[in-house]
C-alpha cells in the first residue's frame, strides 16, 4: 500500500497523530544532522550555514477559513521568499482539512506554486472534489514535490486555480517540508 493511500484511509485522530510524529521525526532528523555538521565545522562556519539549509526546513501554516474563501485573488503565502540567489524546492506537503460546518466549493482545483499563484506549481493539483479540498469531513492528504523551475527569491503560496471558492468554513493545516538552495 502506497503513503497516500495508507494516509487516506486512516481515521482523521490517527492521521493528525500519525503528521504529528511524521513532523517530529522530520524535526528530530534535521536537528541530528545540524548537531553532526555543527560538530565537524564549527558553529560559525558558511558550510555549516549553507549545510543546515541544505539539510532542509519544516513550515507549518493554518489556511483560515477566510483567506481560504479569497485564495484566486489573494493567494495565501505558506513560505516566505528566501533572499536574493535562493530557490525553495518542496519536498513533501501534508494537508489536513480540518472541516467546520459546510464544505468548500471551489468550482477547480488548488495548489502550491511559487510566486503569486502564476509561478510553477511546487506539487500536483488538489483536485476539486471531495477528497481534499472539498470534503464533508476532517480529511487528510500528503503530495510529494515535484520537477518544476525553481524561482530566485520567490514566495510559496496556495492558490484556488480558477475562482475564490463560493462557499465554506474550517481551515487547512499545511506542513511543508522544504530546503533552500543559495547560489550566491
Amino acid at each position: 500500500m502506497s503513503f497516500q493511500s495508507w494516509i487516506n484511509n486512516i481515521p482523521i485522530k490517527q492521521a493528525r497523530n500519525a503528521i504529528k510524529l511524521i513532523k517530529d521525526q522530520l524535526v528530530t532528523d534535521y536537528t541530528a544532522a545540524d548537531a553532526v555538521v555543527t560538530a565537524a565545522f564549527g558553529a560559525a562556519d558558511t558550510v555549516v550555514d549553507n549545510a543546515r539549509k541544505e539539510v532542509g526546513q519544516i513550515a507549518e501554516v493554518t489556511l483560515a477559513s477566510a483567506d481560504i474563501l479569497a485564495s484566486n485573488k489573494t493567494p495565501i503565502e505558506v513560505i516566505a521568499a528566501p533572499g536574493a540567489s535562493k530557490y525553495i524546492v518542496i519536498d513533501d506537503v501534508f494537508i489536513l482539512n480540518d472541516f467546520g460546518t459546510k464544505a468548500y466549493a471551489f468550482g477547480g482545483t488548488a495548489c502550491l506554486h511559487y510566486t503569486d499563484g502564476s509561478g510553477d506549481k511546487v506539487i500536483t493539483d488538489y483536485p476539486d472534489d471531495n477528497t481534499i479540498l472539498e470534503a464533508t469531513a476532517d480529511a487528510v492528504d500528503w503530495r510529494p514535490g515535484i520537477a518544476c523551475v525553481p524561482v530566485a527569491n520567490a514566495a510559496i503560496v496556495f492558490a484556488s486555480a480558477t475562482a475564490d471558492p463560493t462557499t465554506g468554513d474550517g481551515d487547512f493545516e499545511l506542513i511543508v517540508k522544504y530546503h533552500i538552495i543559495d547560489m550566491s
